[in-house]
């Protein structure tokens, strides 16, 4: 199925991403002052739980099977939709916590950021902000509406077996 296809491939796409992230991070803490760098480190934290969660996300899309029983794959799929529904609830309150301490130190800092800091630390907060909105809302939730519909309408299609 097409829309199964896309949500593996822009799973594997987040991983690399998350891959990615962590050495980024570790070279953008060794630029880091004070309380910053604990966030950072919070931050390559949080992404090594995201490859983790990533991993089980991948492995659990390779089990619907469509050769499977089709109960079985509504199944599959709706305990996957849940799984990535709490990851995302998750990582955005993650998120929203570490904003929140960021502005802090930033506060405690006497408010001396140079201003790179700030533009830095607001584009990553509006990327990231529309970048979940787009992830849950485009690939997610249409891929696993699609998914439950495509299996829906193959279960109405299925005949009743005829006992003699």
């Amino acid at each position: 199925d097409k829309a199964l296809s896309s949500i593996i491939n822009y799973s594997y796409f987040g991983l690399l991403l998350s891959v990615i992230a962590i050495p980024s991070l570790i070279w953008f803490q060794i630029l880091a002052f004070g309380l910053f760098k604990i966030v950072i480190s919070a931050m390559v934290l949080f992404f090594m739980i995201a490859i983790v969660f990533g991993i089980i996300q991948i492995a659990k899309l390779h089990r619907i099977n469509f050769a499977l029983p089709i109960n079985n794959n509504i199944r599959q799929v709706e305990e996957l939709n849940i799984f990535n529904k709490r990851f995302s609830l998750i990582s955005y309150l993650i998120g929203f916590v570490m904003v929140i301490l960021v502005i802090i130190i930033a506060l405690v800092n006497n408010g001396y950021i140079e201003l790179w800091r700030w533009i830095t630390f607001l584009a990553a907060i509006f990327a990231g902000v529309i970048g979940g909105i787009w992830e849950y809302k485009r690939v997610y939730r249409r891929n696993f509406k699609s998914i439950l519909q495509s299996l829906e309408v193959l279960k109405e299609l299925e005949e009743p077996e005829v006992t003699s």
